[in-house]
């Protein structure tokens, strides 16, 4: 079935995880909230764009996000850097 961005929110709940990553070059950072806009984490996650680092980002989605022993809703949303060109690099 096909889901619009609308059909996606509706489906949160207060029960929901959603974690925003922001994915870069060598950094990432992630961010955790609940279904109903509240935030779990106090601030951003940093992890760096390894498989060291994405190893350590789904433990601490386990870890710290998710309730031990009940089922929980949660979706991951990822979204790129836009790449940082100086100059004019783009007309080389």
């Amino acid at each position: 079935m096909h889901y619009t961005q609308n059909d996606k929110i509706r489906q949160a709940t207060e029960g929901t995880i959603v974690v925003g990553v922001d994915i870069g070059s060598e950094k990432n950072y992630a961010r955790a909230f609940r279904g109903n806009g509240i935030e779990i984490t106090r601030k951003a996650y940093f992890f760096p764009n390894t498989l060291t680092g994405f190893k350590a980002f789904e433990e601490w989605i386990t870890s710290r996000v998710t309730n031990p022993g009940k089922k929980t809703d949660g979706y991951i949303e990822c979204a790129p850097q836009p790449p940082i060109f100086s100059g004019n690099s783009m007309n080389s």
